[in-house]
């Protein structure tokens, strides 16, 4: 439609159009409302926004639009948008302005406070590249921490450590660690100076309190006047206490200055069935005279009586009639004599107690090895001071052989294998000192000594409310990735992977890490020490490395092939109903043909096989007569292709109508054409080694436990297979053996087996290795097996053929197998093997950038080969993490004036390790610097920013004095935001 001149329409206009353009110079509209996106049907704005474009030629056109997003009216440039200032805008708008500046603001307050080390200022960070104390001792009556409380309360606990190194093997020197309240433990890398100790070596830690503490070394015990500090220069009056020391089973100690005396509870009968199980002494300090001496009446006694009940209810396990219990305490388990004076109590406690019992309604004898004894007495305050008086036992029938609270307590931080006793007189604070057996695990146990007496039941006469106060508490610093111990080894394709536990980790959780290049150690040739190359090791990342990962494992097999190389296969999740199990293939995810340590596995899913129920190998092995069946281990010759089982009957051996093959091992192989072979319990004769370990577990009427070692079989060959095989019985003994299986043709109908040497060590715990298993690792280095048995450091290795090549010997595999212990290369790994290019910043208090916090795991730093490495710590402005790192150019010097940055140290490095280290000083300075600080505020154009009541945009004041900044928008207009940066000036 065209029409040119004045046009007047009467009625409605509706134009109907996707596009209506008005070319006037000027629109007038009596409507005082005008409705946008008129024709919306849903219940927001289906476009996202609706508004009133400004065009503006080739700049950015303006607008004023409603947000649907965040429901907010905005107005400006089409591509920045503003939110308009409401006054709840406003007021939440400055409301968070004031909360960012308030942050700005205490940064600044603390930019003139001193970088701060430690808690009492100390001048230099110890930056090590090597840990004295890296190898704290293990469990041991006199190895364990102690525990006090020094006089500005501190929490001090004393252990034995060394570096963990060759030269240090079975020498032990005094560290102490540190903390303030509930903080993280610090712990001093430079070792006590003990006067007149033999090259500073100590023996062992009796125990100690806030003013004296307990040492042994050259072979005598030592009392020494601390005099409330950790430094030995103000340790006075030692005095040689031997004489009074006549035996340290489960020794309770403590020196009562108040007194003038010194009581000593020892146990000396660990009969279960003597009249007095220990005696407590009491001497005078001044001239070690004995003043008093009284048994300690053995409850236990009480005990043994076959059909007592175990509990106060009389409702559950009895004592057995068969066997009933070990005839000694077991002292390796939580036993210890507690001395409470103030409270007039002395606490032994026992918590390795052996014993025969029937369950619950049941005629079924079981066995435990945590059986509990608790034996408190009554002990006047006139014996603690030299006088005499009358002991008399508190303890009740109920708390002998009741698993709690004693268990339940210990169990709270990981089971201690033992204790140490020592004291907090100041605050009325017991310490249990704890450790693990087989692990390296610390503990300390806080007890409240006003609470141990007044309790409900006699059962917690002297351990009431036990409180952890660290788990993993004596946990140093490392120097390796392995750190405190190398728990398991193991070799995949000739790479050792090893498993270390180091506090670099999670305090110490497991981290596998590989070595593919070894050297000897300190570069000596005529020693079979050896460690892991700098740049030949890695951590591994991949935890499917660890060779018997899987759901549900049934059986792992390393396995020769007939061109020499090494494959690794897994049975798992096999299903005792359907009879299937997985068959998994480890696969090596990098190229195995590059001379380098970096790998990683995963296990593949080859194929689901049946081999057969559970109740079709009871018919076939047992005549259906098992009645508690287990399939014991299931495994894969891939030379053959086919499977062998091994199944169990668990039946306890209760009586002589039990089946004479209660417990008792048979085997049976699954051909690849699904073939069943049953070599049944009539088949016995044929088994050989195995016939005998059968018939001789077969003669125990009490609780034993026979195993095949699940973790590793090795095939060698299509017809040849090592196994081991590992047996404990109720009596405490224990053992293992490898046996050679060896089928006679491809039929697999007919075998021979024939024991094997081993490498005469057994030690029956899953936490240490032993070198029972014997493994293919490849072509490289043949057969193999690790570990050390009950000797956490070094880690041993036995190999077919040698590390080095031209040194040693390639035994043959008769020689190998038949006896390993001496027909093997040997090697050793110490804990302070070579650590590599690498340095560390300890755990430290520091205020560092304007925030003080507690560095709790040590710092890495990587170190570059041959030159000085300049190492700082600085504190990340935007992250405000620490983070520390080495430079090779000094860019700032000793003392600098920098708020979030420091120079800690220069490390001097050859081609492999740190070879020389200085330490710069932090505060050197800073006493005659002021700092002053550049805030500029930048305001938008209708804001105003005031700064001790002065309008403007920039300012510059010395912090210290009271700043106040505001920020005032108009209602009305666009805020903009406020922006707060920082500048220094003079430094």
């Amino acid at each position: 439609m065209s029409k040119i001149g004045n046009t007047i329409v009467n009625g409605n206009l509706n134009i109907q159009g996707s596009n209506t353009e008005f070319n006037s110079d000027a629109i007038k509209i009596k409507d005082n409302i005008i409705t946008l996106n008129s024709k919306e049907t849903s219940n927001k704005i289906s476009n996202g926004k609706a508004g009133i474009e400004i065009e503006r030629g080739s700049s950015t056109n303006y607008q004023l639009v409603y947000d649907e997003t965040d429901s907010e009216l905005k107005a400006g440039l089409s591509n920045n948008l503003k939110p308009l200032a409401s006054k709840e805008y406003s007021d939440n708008n400055m409301a968070n302005t004031q909360t960012n500046l308030n942050e700005q603001i205490y940064q600044n307050d603390y930019i003139n406070v001193l970088p701060k080390i430690g808690y009492y200022q100390d001048d230099t960070v110890e930056v090590v590249s090597k840990y004295n104390c890296n190898n704290p001792t293990s469990y041991g009556q006199l190895s364990n921490p102690v525990c006090t409380v020094d006089t500005l309360g501190r929490t001090i606990l004393y252990f034995m450590a060394n570096d963990g190194s060759y030269d240090t093997d079975g020498k032990y020197q005094l560290y102490y660690g540190y903390r303030e309240g509930n903080s993280t433990m610090t712990f001093v890398n430079e070792p006590l100076i003990i006067q007149d100790a033999p090259n500073n070596y100590i023996e062992g830690i009796v125990s100690c309190d806030n003013d004296w503490i307990v040492l042994k070394f050259n072979g005598r015990y030592y009392i020494y006047d601390t005099n409330y500090s950790v430094n030995p220069d103000k340790w006075t009056n030692r005095k040689d206490i031997t004489s009074i020391i006549k035996s340290t089973w489960c020794i309770g100690f403590k020196f009562m200055r108040k007194y003038n005396t010194i009581a000593i509870a020892y146990l000396n009968n660990r009969s279960y069935t003597a009249e007095n199980c220990g005696i407590l002494e009491i001497y005078r300090y001044s001239d070690l005279k004995l003043l008093q001496s009284y048994p300690l009446e053995n409850f236990a006694k009480y005990a043994i009586t076959p059909g007592r009940y175990l509990d106060s209810n009389k409702q559950n396990s009895k004592l057995s009639d068969s066997g009933n219990m070990t005839s000694s305490y077991e002292t390796r388990h939580n036993s210890s004599f507690i001395i409470y004076d103030n409270e007039e109590l002395i606490v032994f406690t026992n918590c390795g107690v052996s014993f025969n019992y029937y369950g619950a309604n049941s005629n079924t004898v079981s066995n435990s090895l945590d059986g509990y004894i608790h034996i408190a007495y009554n002990v006047p305050k006139s014996i603690f001071m030299g006088n005499t008086g009358t002991i008399t036992t508190l303890t009740k029938d109920h708390d002998l052989f009741i698993r709690s609270p004693m268990v339940t307590l210990f169990n709270q931080f990981g089971n201690c294998s033992y204790y140490v006793v020592s004291y907090n007189s100041l605050d009325n604070i017991t310490y249990l000192c704890g450790c693990q057996r087989d692990a390296f695990v610390y503990g300390v146990c806080e007890m409240d000594n006003t609470l141990q007496r007044n309790v409900s039941s006699t059962e917690y006469l002297g351990i009431y409310q036990g409180k952890w106060i660290g788990v993993n508490i004596s946990w140093p610093s490392d120097a390796s990735v392995w750190g405190k111990q190398i728990q398991k080894g193991f070799n995949m394709w000739d790479v050792f992977v090893l498993d270390g536990r180091s506090k670099q980790y999670n305090n110490g959780a497991q981290k596998w890490f590989n070595v593919k290049q070894w050297q000897k150690y300190k570069g000596q040739s005529n020693t079979n020490i050896i460690e892991p190359k700098p740049g030949g090791y890695s951590v591994n990342t991949n935890i499917q490395s660890y060779p018997y990962y899987a759901q549900l494992f049934n059986g792992f097999t390393t396995n020769r092939m007939n061109d020499g190389s090494a494959t690794y296969y897994a049975c798992a999740n096999y299903n005792n109903s359907t009879g299937y199990v997985g068959l998994y293939k480890y696969i090596r995810d990098s190229d195995s043909s590059k001379d380098d340590e970096a790998f990683a596995t995963h296990h593949e899913l080859i194929k689901n096989v049946n081999i057969g129920t559970i109740d079709e190998w009871n018919k076939l092995l047992f005549k259906g007569q098992a009645t508690n069946l287990y399939m014991n281990g299931i495994y894969y010759n891939p030379i053959g292709d086919y499977f062998i089982i091994f199944c169990k009957d668990c039946t306890t051996y209760i009586d002589s109508n039990t089946p004479n093959f209660a417990q008792t091992m048979c085997l049976g192989v699954i051909k690849n054409n699904g073939e069943k072979i049953a070599f049944d319990i009539d088949k016995q004769n044929q088994y050989g080694a195995l016939k005998g370990l059968n018939d001789n577990l077969c003669n125990w009427r009490i609780s034993y436990n026979t195993n095949l070692n699940k973790r590793t079989w090795t095939c060698i060959d299509k017809y040849t297979i090592l196994i081991c095989i590992e047996w404990s019985l109720s009596n405490n003994s224990y053992g293992a053996y490898t046996v050679k299986l060896h089928f006679n043709d491809d039929t697999y109908s007919s075998f021979t087996i024939t024991s094997t040497g081993n490498s005469g060590m057994y030690s029956y715990s899953a936490n240490i290795d032993r070198p029972i298993n014997i493994y293919y690792s490849g072509p490289k280095y043949g057969l193999m097996c690790s570990g050390n048995g009950w000797t956490r450091s070094p880690m041993m290795f036995k190999t077919q053929y040698p590390i080095f090549n031209g040194e040693g010997k390639r035994y043959t595999d008769d020689e190998f197998i038949s006896n390993p212990g001496a027909n093997a290369n040997t090697y050793y790994m110490y804990l302070q093997s070579s650590q590599g290019l690498i340095a560390y910043v300890p755990s430290i208090p520091i205020f560092l950038g304007g925030y003080f916090e507690v560095i709790q795991n040590p710092i890495a730093v990587n170190l570059q080969p041959n030159t000085n490495n300049y190492i700082y710590l600085e504190r990340d402005s935007s992250t405000k993490e620490l983070k520390a790192y080495a430079l090779i150019t000094k860019d700032i010097e000793e003392g600098s004036k920098q708020f979030s940055r420091i120079l800690l140290a220069r490390v001097l490095t050859d081609s492999a390790n740190p070879i020389e280290t200085e330490y710069y000083r932090i505060n050197t300075g800073y006493n005659d610097y002021t700092f002053r600080k550049t805030v500029k505020v930048t305001q938008p154009e209708h804001g105003k920013i005031y700064v001790n009541d002065k309008i403007g945009t920039e300012f510059k004041f010395e912090l210290g004095t009271d700043v106040t900044i505001k920020a005032v928008a108009d209602n009305g207009y666009v805020v903009n935001y406020l922006d707060v940066s920082n500048g220094n000036t003079g430094g």
